[in-house]
């Protein structure tokens, strides 16, 4: 499970009952959170480096996201294939495809989604120059980078 936020940690209290893996971008989430696993953006001047990273294990790209961040670091973790799901990205009036979150979570802005989606697909190909197949299992989703399909197909065409 990956979750960029202090505060969507927070309003979900770590998600203690959850067993697997917990990481984050965020220092002070790892510190008040047991068993979470800090992993760290790659910086550049100004801010953080948009792009997949592979070169430092546990250093991944910021993409503006906690889907770009997560999908780098499965990246990292050696797959070949990520399935994306719930990758929407369409301009809602700033609320995603799930619905608006609850204060004190913040509602992403339109140019938000925006430059989330243009970041995402141009990730894709970086991540066919690493042999990495993502599958979008959103039909409606706004990303252009990636092949549509259902999960049935999708593990069907998969080079694993």
């Amino acid at each position: 499970m990956y979750g960029a936020d202090l505060k969507w940690w927070e309003v979900n209290q770590g998600v203690p009952d959850f067993s697997g893996l917990r990481v984050t971008q965020c220092q002070l989430t790892a510190k008040i959170y047991p068993n979470m696993h800090h992993v760290q953006l790659k910086p550049c001047k100004g801010g953080y480096v948009t792009k997949i990273m592979t070169e430092t294990p546990g250093v991944i790209g910021w993409g503006c996201n906690s889907g770009y961040q997560a999908a780098n670091l499965v990246l990292q973790f050696g797959v070949r294939a990520i399935l994306l799901a719930g990758f929407d990205m369409h301009v809602k009036n700033g609320v995603h495809f799930f619905g608006e979150h609850q204060r004190p979570l913040q509602n992403p802005s339109d140019n938000h989604l925006r430059a989330w989606g243009s970041i995402f697909d141009r990730a894709s190909k970086e991540f066919s120059e690493l042999g990495v197949q993502v599958i979008n299992l959103n039909k409606d989703s706004a990303l252009r980078g990636y092949p549509k399909m259902n999960i049935e197909k999708a593990l069907q065409c998969l080079d694993l």
